[in-house]
């Protein structure tokens, strides 16, 4: 069994690193204007007789990718809660300004020391990849030079919007520069081999409880497991670490085992190098498939490293909207990288620009970046009665919020990119997902 100490350190703050000019980047492009077409279709039909679609509030809007003219919209211009709908912001985002590799850190190499500096990598020591590129670059360096780590700050450990009484989430660890071990606790049991722990937590409390379940302190990294685990054969829960970013220096020290030091000199670096750890696409594909929040919230931080050495989300954000979404009335409201956020706000019209243009960029790679119908992600158990998958699209959830975006290859060939927003339907969830889902059906059909 594998156990990781570390100290921690409970001052916790936030410093807002100076907003650097952002770099040029295109001019956006002039969003054509259509009217709905006036033919009564499959949609019109549902959204007249479906009790549940009329329970909340609906948008949508269907686009044929190769004559690239409207086929429905009704709604289409308002803007909904957008949930992980914004997760294909961060994909237009990263495919535009992120190289074929993650940036894993910055480096200045001198005769005695490594200097480097985190670039919000969402990859090391992260069990969903299999890579160890940034792990054995940092500890072949520690055999012969110190390690000095160079403190950069992230604008807050949480997003602008965030429920705080979801700290104990695995869906909502901290952001932070230099991200190790998805910033959670991972904790496993198994029966007649005990627990594993890693990293190994401030303190850990057995609670007597007919409960499954463990549960951290709110601003203290210690933890209370119920002892009816133990009767289980198999048991795994992560939980968010609290103020990861300041026990970062101890947690590297304990897993390279090696003293890190912290660089506090005040004269100037020389430039910098980067160190790449693994393909782009790679990681994109399980933050879309996964709808991952940590992958989501630090490749906005890595796109900000390679703009201008900030890690901004806002800096990323504003860059970003200017550049690219500023035609759009009323205008899109983003704020993190992930949707956790209430604020964001986006339309099925803005969606919709943004496959479009995804699809003129990428063709149909497109696809494999996207939750697939009926293959593992978040659209696993949608869309299966086909052996050839059909649909390829973004789910957003949250209570009362379901919305899909995405493509759709009709029974005659013909690609379809299409937005449906519900917000402030009645009931939870899994009703509206089989609605949605005869509704991509029906339109399937029809064309």
């Amino acid at each position: 069994m594998w156990f990781t100490g570390f100290i921690s350190c409970h001052s916790h703050k936030s410093i807002v690193p100076p907003m650097p000019p952002p770099l040029p980047l295109p001019p956006p492009a002039v969003e054509q204007v259509f009217t709905t077409p006036s033919k009564k279709s499959v949609v019109n039909e549902m959204l007249d007789t479906s009790t549940i679609f009329n329970s909340g509030f609906i948008g949508v809007k269907l686009w044929d990718i190769a004559a690239d003219t409207l086929m429905y919209s009704t709604n289409a211009d308002k803007r909904f809660t957008a949930a992980s709908n914004a997760k294909i912001l961060t994909l237009f985002a990263s495919l535009q300004l992120l190289g074929d590799s993650i940036p894993a850190l910055r480096y200045v190499e001198t005769d005695k020391e490594l200097i480097f500096w985190g670039t919000g990598d969402p990859t090391f020591l992260n069990d969903k990849f299999n890579t160890r590129r940034t792990y054995d670059f940092l500890k072949e360096k520690s055999k012969t030079k110190q390690l000095v780590y160079r403190s950069k700050e992230v604008d807050a450990p949480y997003g602008e919007g965030w429920m705080w009484d979801d700290y104990n989430g695995a869906y909502q660890p901290e952001i932070s520069a230099f991200p190790i071990y998805e910033n959670m606790t991972h904790f496993s049991y198994i029966k007649n081999q005990g627990w594993s722990i890693i990293p190994l937590p401030k303190s850990i409390t057995r609670l007597p409880s007919k409960d499954y379940t463990i549960k951290r302190q709110v601003h203290s990294d210690a933890y209370s497991i119920t002892t009816s685990i133990d009767s289980l054969d198999y048991y795994k829960q992560s939980i968010p670490v609290f103020d990861v970013q300041s026990q970062l220096i101890q947690r590297l020290s304990d897993t390279l085992k090696t003293k890190i030091e912290l660089y506090i000199a005040n004269k100037p670096l020389p430039p910098s190098r980067i160190l790449y750890s693994m393909h782009r696409d790679t990681v994109l594909k399980e933050m879309m498939g996964t709808s991952d929040n940590f992958l989501a919230e630090h490749l906005i931080l890595t796109c900000g490293s390679l703009m201008a050495d900030t890690l901004s989300t806002a800096f990323v954000i504003d860059s970003m909207t200017r550049a690219h979404l500023g035609h759009f009335k009323p205008k899109v409201v983003w704020v993190d990288g992930a949707g956790l956020s209430r604020y964001n706000l986006l339309s099925p019209d803005i969606n919709i620009w943004l496959l479009r243009e995804l699809y003129k960029s990428q063709g149909t790679k497109i696809f494999d970046l996207m939750a697939i119908g009926g293959q593992p992600g978040t659209i696993k158990n949608l869309f299966t009665d086909q052996a050839t998958p059909y649909v390829f699209a973004k789910t957003g959830t949250l209570s009362h919020v379901f919305n899909l975006s995405g493509y759709l290859i009709a029974k005659s060939g013909k690609l379809i990119a299409f937005s449906i927003m519900n917000n402030q339907f009645e009931g939870g969830t899994a009703k509206i997902r089989q609605e949605v889902q005869s509704l991509v059906k029906k339109v399937r059909e029809e064309n």
